[in-house]
């Protein structure tokens, strides 16, 4: 498997693997544990080796880390094996998948489940995802929000500081786990009194808008009216705007919050734009 452009010496070798995958046999898994292995050591791209038994449940997984090479087995039924650390999406290998398969598939399945998208448990994404800032699982596939910039961070930190303000503890980029098929991320949530770990309710959330983000918005708030929020605002920095869920995007003055109480709009692009003077931006 290689990343890139693929690259060949003579008699058509590859150069330029990152990963290599044998299925071992009787006669030859001795050597395919050492001296081949030792000999696949020296390919400067190689990140990762892979042994797969052909008569049980074992894969014997090499990775390099830091020019030290790592090995991880797998040979319970239930185990999961992430793909490579170099594919996006992230996804997962079924042990028994590999065992019950043809031996001689099995280099093809390694490579197409190493780069194409596979559905996803809610508990197989928080194994690969849940350490991990910026991703949210919606309907089986793990999916990547937009990166925040700096007009983001700093709207983010002020409606933070309001609610505060006014009375509520409030988060954000935190899981909120309301349904099983779909699992965001709010941008910014009044958070609920009690030990949950995890919220299942939320009275207030507000997302903040990136380019081109309209239709996922759309759908994102459609969701949260689905788990029972009620306050559903989301906020376009570079705009200056406004919106409120209404079954639709409906551009509002003002923050109401649960109680009643108004944050106005015009004390938020206020605070928004004095910090971007102070950080002398002009965008």
């Amino acid at each position: 498997m290689t990343c890139g452009e693929e690259k060949f010496g003579p008699y058509d070798t590859l150069l330029n693997p990152i990963l290599i995958a044998e299925v071992l046999s009787p006669s030859t898994q001795d050597y395919d544990r050492g001296g081949k292995f030792a000999s696949y050591r020296s390919i400067p791209s190689l990140q990762e080796y892979w042994t797969v038994a052909q008569d049980s449940i074992l894969v014997e997984r090499w990775t390099i880390v830091d020019a030290h090479w790592t090995l991880t087995e797998y040979s319970c039924p239930e185990d999961l094996i992430e793909t490579p650390r170099f594919s996006r999406p992230k996804s997962v290998i079924r042990t028994t998948s590999i065992a019950y398969g043809v031996a001689l598939q099995v280099l093809r399945y390694i490579e197409v489940m190493a780069t194409a998208p596979q559905f996803l448990t809610v508990e197989e994404f928080d194994k690969l995802y849940g350490s991990e800032s910026g991703w949210e699982y919606w309907y089986g596939k793990a999916v990547r929000k937009p990166v925040p910039d700096k007009l983001h961070a700093l709207l983010q930190r002020i409606l933070m500081q309001l609610l505060s303000a006014a009375g509520y503890e409030s988060g954000g980029e935190f899981d909120f786990k309301a349904r099983r098929d779909w699992q965001p991320r709010p941008d910014v949530a009044i958070l609920p009194e009690g030990d949950e770990r995890y919220p299942t309710k939320l009275s207030l959330v507000i997302e903040i808008r990136s380019e081109d983000q309209t239709k996922e918005l759309i759908e994102k708030c459609r969701n949260y009216e689905q788990t029972g929020v009620s306050h559903i605002f989301v906020f376009d920095p570079a705009a200056c705007v406004i919106y409120r869920w209404e079954k639709d995007l409906v551009e509002k003055q003002d923050l109401e919050l649960p109680n009643g109480s108004l944050i106005a709009g015009t004390t938020i692009w206020r605070e928004l734009q004095a910090a971007k003077t102070r950080l002398k931006m002009t965008l």
